[in-house]
């Protein structure tokens, strides 16, 4: 795991293989501070192009704010 951030639409959490690919899950399961509404139902891993990851481009231009966590941990 490299980074994680959640906020008001879900979690998002980057992990990196030993070959450098780069996989992102996206979990929008959660519950809202309101109880009663619920912000989605859905995760997925989005593992790029027939499963084999992301390149280090691709995610950092696809979801920087998850290498600003990276770089301030």
């Amino acid at each position: 795991m490299v980074s994680s951030i959640s906020d008001e639409h879900g979690i998002l959490t980057l992990y990196r293989t030993p070959e450098d690919a780069y996989f992102v899950h996206i979990d929008t399961r959660h519950v809202a501070e309101d109880v009663a509404r619920v912000v989605g139902r859905d995760a997925v891993l989005d593992d790029g192009h027939a499963g084999l990851g992301h390149s280090e481009s691709f995610a950092r231009h696809f979801w920087p704010e998850l290498f600003a966590v990276e770089s301030r941990q």
